[in-house]
């Protein structure tokens, strides 16, 4: 049981982060002005390579396909891959609470059998 908890908690984390991340590129590389076909590419080989796209970009400089916006696009993008971490944090800890509640649950249930039982 235990396996399956890590490993449905590990696939609704990378779910909430790849969410995220679909929702929160765009909106900030659309608030630093950068937009069109280059900044949905972009976006996207962003949120596919889970941000280490903004390495090789930032390696890039001036010479990249964003010339002298590269740096505010790498900016952008590296906020928007910080917000998407918090929010996948922030999923994360509320699976977390309702498989503390429900363990509590099952140990409170168990306890009410038992007592049960020995009557």
């Amino acid at each position: 049981m235990h396996q399956i908890g890590s490993s449905l908690g590990t696939a609704v984390s990378g779910s909430g982060l790849s969410a995220a991340l679909a929702l929160t590129l765009p909106r900030r590389l659309d608030d630093a002005a950068i937009t069109g076909p280059s900044a949905d590419s972009i976006a996207e080989a962003t949120q596919q390579s889970a941000g280490s796209s903004i390495a090789q970009l930032r390696e890039q400089g001036g010479n990249g396909p964003f010339g002298e916006q590269t740096g505010a696009v790498v900016q952008a993008l590296s906020e928007g891959v910080t917000n998407a971490a918090q929010w996948s944090l922030v999923a994360a800890t509320a699976f977390l609470a309702l498989g503390f509640v429900g363990a509590l649950r099952v140990c409170r249930a168990a306890a009410h059998n038992s007592n049960e039982a020995k009557a």
